[in-house]
Parts: C-alpha cells; sequence; structure tokens
C-alpha cells in the first residue's frame, strides 16, 4: 500500500463549502469524472480481451448498475467500471476477482493502483482551479446584481 500526504486540500474543502451546495457537488462532479478518465482508460487496456466487451464497456460514471446500487454514502460518487446498459457483464467481477476455476486478474485494481498517485494529486489540482472559478462566477453574479 502506498502512503502520501496531499497538502492545501483542507483549504480548498473549506473554500468548497463556501459555495452554494449544487455548485459544490457540481464541481466536485466534474472534478471527480475528469480525474477517473485515465484509471477507466488504464483498466479498458489491461482488461482481458477474450470477446472485447469487458473493456468497450468499462467507464467513469456517477450511476451504477441496478444490481450494484446501495445506499450513497456521499453527497457526490463517481464510480469507474463496467457500465450499465451494455447487457450484463456478470464475467467482469469473475475476471477481477477469480473463481475456484480462474485465477484473478485484477484488470481495475491494477490500473488503480497505477494511477492512483496521479489521480489524487491530479483531484487535488483540478479542485483548486475549479473552487476558485466557481468563486469568480459566484462574486461576478452578485457584483451584477448588486448594481
Amino acid at each position: 500500500m502506498t502512503t502520501f500526504r496531499l497538502e492545501g486540500l483542507a483549504e480548498t474543502v473549506a473554500n468548497l463549502s463556501d459555495l452554494p451546495k449544487a455548485t459544490a457537488r457540481n464541481v466536485l462532479r466534474r472534478v471527480l469524472l475528469k480525474n477517473g478518465e485515465p484509471i477507466a482508460n488504464l483498466a479498458a487496456r489491461i482488461a482481458p480481451h477474450r470477446s472485447g466487451r469487458l473493456s468497450y464497456s468499462i467507464s467513469v460514471s456517477t450511476q451504477l448498475t441496478r444490481r450494484h446500487r446501495g445506499e450513497k454514502v456521499n453527497e457526490v460518487e463517481v464510480y469507474i467500471g463496467p457500465a450499465a446498459g451494455l447487457g450484463t457483464l456478470n464475467y467482469a467481477s469473475f475476471d477481477e476477482f477469480g473463481t475456484v476455476d480462474t485465477p484473478a486478474f485484477a484488470f481495475m485494481r491494477g490500473a488503480w493502483y497505477a494511477k492512483e498517485n496521479s489521480t489524487l494529486l491530479g483531484i487535488q489540482e483540478d479542485l483548486k482551479i475549479e473552487v476558485m472559478r466557481a468563486a469568480d462566477r459566484a462574486a461576478r453574479k452578485v457584483a451584477r446584481f448588486a448594481v
């Protein structure tokens, strides 16, 4: 397991909480979707290619398949993995974790571990930029209505 420290994230999160709730959710969603793409692309490249359906189906989304839905834990959640709507890919978890007869081929975990540091640093940097942009937009909006 890799351990690292993100500095300056607490201030960014504090600034994010100063924004309207919907704006903060949209900022988080944009940043997480953008930074999830490299993981999805790598997972698609290293996924088993028996038929090609599995690698083609890997995406970044805010939706889970109906079978995997559960209670939302956070305000904004982004998922990376086989997408819903392309037919059920029941075998994706068997490929990832293995079965009694087949070994595990951890394409999703492998992609995460390979991109973990760059993804978290990207989230930190993009979050700073997006929060500043949203704050500037909000300030311009207030100034426009103040006149």
